[in-house]
């Protein structure tokens, strides 16, 4: 037997030392009880690497491992037969017995006299066909013996009874999915390899334009070694570098065919590949086995559903083949876009038929197509691509076409374009004067009707809303129409804190509302009637409104749209004023740009407020004037006075609680200005900021140790506002601190505990908290009176949880402004919880056990690890075994 060149025996050395990776260590212990090992990944992925990483791993743990790495001349059976036979047995080879499987016969019996476990590791498994070495993979699996244990890696999936394998639980596939680096790792190796200058937004950036692709992260790091500024670095990497370019035209030209590379360059327009789709847009010839590679994990691309029919590219090779249809093919791409605009409208999704019938150059198309979803599209709040298509229609088209127009308005006075927005209404105006007599203008008059209402609601001017809604009340008949100047009568009344009128100006429901093009109304007339609800701290009756609305809005339109972040910005605050801060969070989470873009004043109020406290409550006091800053920002810009009175108070608020009065001063000074800015009528967002320019005075008077001050500011406050229970909550609160800082303790407990029967219905905890020290130390104190008393005046389930939401909050001066501090304490349920992780139960045995949603068990959890600053239920378990978590 020839002698077999060493370098196809053992790994050949690289000259960069890789990254150790502590998560694709962890996929040995996996590997080892499994019979076959399978990883397969475009190049550049580490496949190698990987295999290097595992060996060493193995080679100190004593195990036998041998080393092979395929080329095409090991698409012979004998000789690669004979191959394994040296490199597994090493010195005693067996005797030549002629046919190779008499051979690996020989070898596999060899194998199993060995002592422990037998490694044969593959590499480099890539060229296609390769029927010879799949053959003798597929001898060694269904012949070997127990202890030997192969893995294979490379571009392509073998033909091996993967089946099989599968069934009997002996097969542990690996992919690009687990290969890729996550935000993590490439940060880690970003800042390895970069200069220390490079800071983590452009680690986050890089890591996003390569999707962790190993290789594209190290052609990155040679790139911004070579350039002087990373920023002109990471701009050529947005443009596909050469680098880049010549890295996937080696890849294609050695793994595809030309016919196979000109199919996905024919598809490289669509954000994703499917089968019918790509069949259409690129032809029939091919296609099947092109999407049998991209099922196997073999190309730059990944798959997007679990049942593994859709597919992304990934964005720089998708950049190359397109690079590859213009220059290559000599082809536009036009022909492709109207094919794939065609293949959407016939499929009823008129979002991406309208954008591929632009990018073909075809604005008829665009614009019939448009007319089928735009109104929908402004209801989700997809706002910046209604306008993008817009800018590509011209005026004569617009003005044909009255749904357009309607959703073109409403797009407009949603993002605050409001000049455009009346433009749009004075289009509508002409046209229906130009045919007064036309019916099919009837609903666009409707239309331009509800356009001037939104303009009004995007101006949060309340006096606009109620005398357009008196105009309009009689003259509309569309459902949606209706339900716009119900619902801006509601608002007007509400701005101009006329609650009772607000709530007698409530119209029935149309029986159609959980239409999409009705949604957006329908959930803001429910918002506006919880609004109604906090108010009056009518709480109990807000939350199930506003879930109600929640709910309506994901089955219609979807989480991510207009209609939902609205409500589940009000849905928050309530949990909060609930003291449930986890789930107010969460219903934020991933929301904020979207919240800015399309909700109404108030869900905006609620938001920031929101977000604010739960940071100022963990100790991110920083995070929080940041947020306060970014809303005072987007409210100058809008000339929302109510938000930006809001968000300087709140500043002001918290400068007090942290003894900083001079910065709190100099807010003051802006606040003032601002508000006198305007005149005060009733029906003014000025009559708000009023209000909380009193409260800051007094909370001022209040740190500056002049309590009597304060006292009277805060008392005329309760009753000028006692339409506003909410805001009388938080100045009676603050009456009673400063009661007690005149040493008037008795009537300061009894005026608190006149507060607590009056928030007891809504279950209100969390303002308590909020409002400092010595509002903790009154309540703390009114608990004790009523419990010692026996005092049925507040119930004492209202009075237990507020006990135990203060029970780890530090007071340490009755009367200071200082930051509360919080104690990692769990509660009952979360206790139950974690004491059955430590039994060892499963998430879906625990909500069985007890008889929660799997979701729930997940929350639960989440919030327990954030309390016991802890990452998985490993560690959970190692603090309840120190013995550290304090009771409730």
């Amino acid at each position: 037997m020839a002698v077999v060149p060493h370098m196809k025996l053992a790994p050949r050395a690289l000259n960069f030392e890789d990254m150790v990776r502590l998560r694709l260590k962890q996929h040995l212990t996996t590997a080892s009880s499994m019979r076959v090992t399978v990883i397969t990944a475009p190049a550049g992925y580490g496949k190698t690497v990987t295999l290097r990483q595992w060996r060493e791993i193995l080679l100190a743990r004593g195990e036998r491992v041998a080393w092979i790495e395929l080329d095409q001349r090991d698409d012979d059976p004998s000789s690669l037969s004979r191959i394994l036979q040296q490199s597994v047995i090493g010195e005693g080879l067996p005797a030549d017995r002629g046919s190779w499987r008499a051979n690996l016969d020989a070898s596999i019996d060899g194998i199993s006299h060995l002592p422990g476990r037998v490694w044969l590791l593959l590499d480099n498994h890539s060229f296609d066909p390769c029927d010879g070495v799949d053959e003798v993979i597929s001898h060694l699996i269904d012949n070997g013996p127990d202890c030997l244990r192969i893995v294979i890696s490379g571009r392509r999936r073998p033909r091996i009874p993967v089946t099989r394998l599968r069934i009997a639980n002996q097969l542990l596939e690996l992919s690009q999915e687990q290969l890729r680096y996550d935000p993590e790792e490439s940060a880690r190796f970003l800042k390895i390899e970069l200069p220390a200058d490079m800071d983590l937004l452009d680690h986050e950036l890089i890591t996003a334009m390569t999707r962790g692709w190993p290789a594209g992260l190290r052609m990155t790091v040679t790139m911004l070694g070579r350039s002087k500024r990373a920023k002109d670095a990471l701009a050529a990497l947005a443009q596909l570098p050469a680098e880049f370019a010549e890295f996937f035209a080696e890849c294609l030209a050695t793994d595809l065919t030309s016919h196979q590379v000109a199919l996905l360059a024919r598809t490289s327009m669509l954000d994703e590949l499917s089968l019918p789709l790509c069949r259409a847009v690129a032809g029939a010839a091919g296609i099947e086995d092109l999407f049998r590679r991209l099922r196997s994990g073999e190309l730059f691309a990944h798959c997007v559903d679990e049942g593994g029919t859709r597919f992304q590219l990934h964005p720089q090779f998708r950049q190359y083949l397109q690079t590859y249809l213009n220059e290559r093919l000599n082809e536009d791409g036009k022909l492709q876009n109207a094919r794939a605009s065609a293949w959407f409208a016939q499929n009823g999704d008129w979002q991406l038929a309208v954008q591929h019938a632009f990018s073909a150059g075809n604005t008829l198309k665009a614009v019939e197509w448009a007319r089928q979803c735009a109104l929908e599209e402004v209801a989700k709040g997809n706002l910046s691509m209604v306008i993008g298509w817009l800018g590509q229609i011209s005026v004569s088209q617009l003005m044909g076409d009255g749904a357009l127009l309607a959703a073109a308005g409403t797009a407009y006075a949603l993002s605050l374009r409001l000049d455009d927005a009346k433009s749009i209404a004075g289009m509508i105006e002409n046209l229906i004067a130009a045919s007064p007599s036309d019916p099919d203008l009837y609903e666009l008059a409707d239309y331009r009707k509800s356009l001037l209402i939104f303009i009004a609601y995007m101006s949060d001017d309340g006096t606009a809303l109620l005398a357009l809604a008196d105009e309009f009340r009689s003259s509309v008949s569309q459902a949606w129409s209706v339900l716009v100047v119900g619902n801006a009568t509601i608002h007007g009344h509400l701005i101009g804190g006329n609650i009772a009128l607000a709530r007698g100006s409530l119209q029935p429901l149309p029986v159609e509302a959980d239409q999409p093009a009705l949604s957006f109304s329908v959930v803001c007339r429910s918002c506006l009637l919880a609004l109604c609800d906090v108010a009056e701290n009518r709480l109990d009756e807000a939350e199930p409104r506003l879930r109600q609305a929640y709910d309506l809005a994901q089955r219609v339109v979807g989480i991510n749209t207009a209609p939902a972040v609205l409500a589940a910005s009000l849905l928050s605050f309530v949990r909060y004023q609930r003291n449930d801060l986890f789930e107010a969070e969460l219903l934020l989470s991933g929301h904020l740009d979207l919240i800015e873009q399309t909700c109404l004043v108030e869900g905006l109020i609620a938001c920031y407020l929101t977000l604010v406290r739960i940071m100022v409550s963990r100790g991110d006091w920083k995070s929080g004037y940041q947020l306060l800053e970014r809303g005072d920002a987007l409210g100058r810009k809008r000339d929302w006075l109510r938000l930006r009175t809001v968000c300087i108070a709140e500043q002001i608020r918290l400068n007090l609680l942290q003894s900083r009065v001079t910065q709190a001063r100099t807010l003051m000074t802006v606040l003032r200005g601002m508000i006198q800015a305007r005149p005060a009528t009733d029906r003014s967002p000025t009559s708000f900021g009023w209000r909380l320019l009193r409260m800051s005075e007094g909370r001022l008077l209040a740190a500056e140790n002049k309590p009597h001050r304060a006292a009277e500011i805060f008392e005329r406050q309760m009753h000028e506002f006692a339409w506003d229970e909410q805001a009388g909550l938080e100045a009676g609160i603050e009456y009673s601190v400063s009661l007690l800082a005149m040493g008037r303790r008795g009537p300061a407990i009894e005026g608190m505990i006149s507060l607590l029967a009056r928030t007891e219905p809504g279950d209100i905890i969390r303002p308590y908290i909020d409002s400092g020290a010595g509002a903790i130390f009154l309540v703390k104190s009114a608990i004790a009176y009523l419990q010692n008393n026996a005092s049925r005046r507040v119930s004492p389930e209202y009075l237990d949880r507020l006990a135990s939401a203060l029970a780890f909050i530090t007071v340490e001066r009755p009367h200071s402004h200082a930051e509360p501090s919080l104690a990692p304490a769990l509660t009952k349920r979360e206790r139950e919880l974690l004491n059955r992780v430590q039994h060892g139960m499963t998430n879906k045995e625990i909500a069985t056990d007890l008889d929660i949603g799997l979701e729930t068990v997940k929350w639960h959890l989440k919030a327990i690890f954030k309390k016991l600053k802890v990452r998985n239920r490993t560690e959970a378990v190692s603090v309840i075994q120190a013995g550290v978590i304090p009771d409730q």
